[in-house]
């Protein structure tokens, strides 16, 4: 049976949906991290793109979601990816999304997402302090200050490169 694009999208998306909700609750019994992929990218996305626009609740949502890609930028989850297959991975991620959903993440990505992450690499109070309110746990090693000198900046990098050259 041929499905529509909207059937097949809303379709992909609840079921990387289901998947993922499964995929956390795994890790944490096994004590792995979730691996970045195309789907998790997506709906992570897909998060940013529901990101509320200049409200009380703006700066702790990018908080949040700003821990979880750079989550996925942690050693165990990025793996080898080198930078042309970051973008692919991330090309194929957004080619699930509409032009308006698209536009909406790249701008949200670029605007709130991309100053929050640098700003956890540079040590910014703020940014370290709306962790702790969002409830991060400190421990995570781009959350402290020695924070530069682990891989983990230069795979955010790596992505952040990756979604800005989409635009």
């Amino acid at each position: 049976m041929k499905m529509k694009g909207s059937y097949w999208k809303a379709g992909l998306a609840l079921l990387l949906a289901f998947l993922l909700g499964l995929t956390p609750l795994c890790a944490a019994a096994s004590g792995r991290v979730i691996s970045l992929t195309a789907g998790v990218f997506f709906l992570l996305a897909q998060d940013m793109v529901e990101l509320p626009v200049s409200d009380e609740e703006t700066p702790m949502r990018t908080a949040e979601l700003s821990a979880d890609l750079l989550r996925l930028c942690s050693a165990n989850s990025f793996g080898e990816k080198g930078e042309e297959e970051v973008r692919q991975l991330a090309q194929k991620a957004l080619d699930n999304m509409t032009s308006v959903e698209r536009e909406m993440f790249l701008n949200n990505f670029e605007g709130l997402i991309v100053p929050f992450c640098d700003g956890l690499f540079a040590g910014d109070e703020e940014c370290l302090n709306l962790l702790e309110v969002a409830g991060v746990e400190e421990e995570i090693s781009w959350a402290n200050e020695a924070a530069g000198s682990s891989g983990d900046q230069d795979r955010w990098e790596i992505l952040k490169e990756a979604v800005l050259s989409l635009e």
